[in-house]
């Protein structure tokens, strides 16, 4: 009957517009999990210290016996939920694997440009909550073009992101540009570094050991360890920053064979002066997809011909 299929559609469109509104501190990022684990046997689990709104749990790569990627982004109904999670379950023993569960990285935060100068905070405002779930702050810069709006989910900001927004004022319509926010200081780029700079390390260890260590926090591309000063450290590449920042969180300070390990975000060639902005500048045009800049050439020696400048990186 049409009344049931309308209760069907309105309950269904009242059930995202609940997920749109999950509060951001929520939300978790949960990584080490067995490759054999369900979403229903991870969900699971972690009801047991709170109701579970949403759980996304990448499909294991084609081909292989992996049901997962070995992580999950979940979201809690409440903030104190996902707390309770990251307490019980820190360096939790499940399945033979360490699981660990960490915050989310905050992405509600987004940059609004093209708003026409006449257009007034309050129409803005207006305009854009009829358009939009969960705006919670907007800091409105109209007579320069922008406002920066804060939403109070994250998905409630990538729902915003895919949408096309417009706005009408004296000048007629405009579709606003809409994309996240840069975090502060300049770091963008630096915000992207997906690999850990691994210390402390025993030294017998080998890079399958580290390897497989580390897995268990988020998929691990590759490592590799070398030596420095006498003593062993590791770069470790991981397939995204959440995997880095959760096994930063849960590996500092992991005592193995009477070592204890250190891991930090790797900069290498970033924390020395001019090669910091070199280094950003480099990363930005990578993302946008233009080349590098070539690198100078060596100062030629008494009587010697100086070097020759590096090659641009391919756009």
């Amino acid at each position: 009957p049409l009344s049931e299929c309308l209760f069907f559609f309105e309950s269904e469109r009242m059930l995202e517009e609940e997920l749109l509104l999950l509060p951001v501190e929520g939300e978790v990022f949960v990584g080490g999990i067995p490759h054999d684990v369900t979403e229903d046997e991870l969900k699971q689990l972690l009801e047991e210290v709170g109701l579970v709104a949403q759980l996304k749990m990448p499909p294991g790569p084609p081909g292989t016996n992996s049901v997962n990627k070995g992580f999950a982004f979940v979201n809690f109904f409440r903030a104190e939920d996902a707390e309770a999670a990251m307490e019980k379950f820190k360096k939790y023993e499940w399945k033979g694997n360490t699981i660990g569960i960490t915050p989310s990285r905050p992405r509600n935060e987004l940059f609004i440009g093209n708003v026409p100068k006449t257009l007034t905070e309050e129409e803005f405002d207006t305009q854009l909550k009829a358009q939009t779930i969960g705006v919670s702050a907007i800091d409105f810069a109209g007579n320069k073009g922008f406002a920066f709006v804060t939403f109070c989910s994250n998905q409630a900001a990538e729902r915003a992101v895919k949408q096309d927004i417009v706005v009408h004022a004296e000048t007629g319509p405009a579709k606003l540009t809409v994309r996240f926010r840069e975090p502060k200081g300049g770091q963008g780029a630096l915000s992207e570094i997906t690999v850990a700079w691994v210390s402390g390390l025993p030294n017998d260890i080998t890079e399958q050991e580290l390897t497989d260590l580390c897995q268990a926090h988020g998929n691990v591309e590759r490592a590799s360890i070398t030596t420095s000063k006498g003593g062993k450290i590791a770069f470790v590449h991981f397939d995204s920053r959440e995997a880095v920042d959760a096994a930063i969180q849960n590996l500092t300070g992991y005592e193995i064979r009477g070592n204890q390990l250190q891991l930090q975000i790797s900069t290498s060639g970033v924390d020395k002066g001019k090669g910091k902005d070199s280094y950003v500048r480099r990363l930005n045009a990578q993302m946008d997809g233009k080349g590098g800049k070539g690198g100078k050439g060596g100062k030629g020696g008494k009587g010697g011909k100086g070097g020759k400048g590096g090659k641009g990186g391919k756009g």
